[in-house]
């Protein structure tokens, strides 16, 4: 209570998630983001998203996600970028989504990796389709930076195609094959967390 930012966040994910009292753990994420604590910030977004402890309001949350993420947290430049692209609490913009999501994605995230490489597969996929006489109709709308893309692409594939076992890969081709199938799939499903510990490195949380 004496203005430790530290201490009302670790409060505050006690109160969320070991007495499930999301009430009491939004009174103590905001006191930690008024200091600054931009964990805290990103999971006071998430309170606001799924509605729990708090009344849900998607601009709200933008509000706290954006601040998260100016303040360089990866998880809240991922979810702010998915709330923008969808026009979720704010206006939808493609390219400001591809921004917020390659930041996070530079950072390390790999969640915003995975998002911006599945991008890039479908729009490379979308280009091949409207070269063999598919409608352009098929093309994705949104404009993704290619140049930061397509060596993210690239990266992810290698990653999941490293963690395949040894035995089973006939060549190259079929090793690319199976890494891209085991890409996290883009879709976002709405007012579906996971605890703050769970993802890679950082403390917070994302959609999913």
């Amino acid at each position: 209570d004496k203005g430790d930012s530290d201490a009302q966040f670790n409060v505050g994910m006690l109160y969320e998630f070991a007495l499930k009292r999301p009430a009491e753990a939004a009174i103590w994420y905001r006191r930690a983001a008024v200091g600054g604590h931009a964990e805290a910030e990103n999971n006071l977004g998430a309170l606001y998203f799924e509605g729990r402890g708090v009344s849900r309001s998607y601009p709200e949350a933008v509000r706290w996600y954006r601040i998260s993420a100016e303040r360089g947290h990866a998880p809240a430049q991922y979810n702010l970028g998915l709330m923008i692209g969808r026009g979720q609490g704010t206006r939808a913009d493609a390219a400001e989504m591809a921004r917020w999501l390659q930041r996070s994605a530079e950072s390390g995230y790999d969640r915003a990796q995975a998002q911006l490489g599945r991008r890039a597969l479908q729009a490379l996929c979308a280009v091949g389709h409207a070269d063999q006489g598919g409608q352009a109709a098929d093309a994705p709308r949104e404009q993704v930076p290619r140049d930061a893309l397509v060596g993210l692409v690239a990266r992810q594939v290698l990653v999941r195609v490293a963690e395949l076992p040894p035995p089973g890969l006939a060549d190259a081709g079929d090793a690319l094959a199976r890494g891209v199938a085991h890409l996290p799939p883009l879709v976002v499903r709405e007012a579906q967390t996971d605890a703050h510990g769970v993802h890679v490195a950082e403390i917070g949380r994302a959609h999913v």
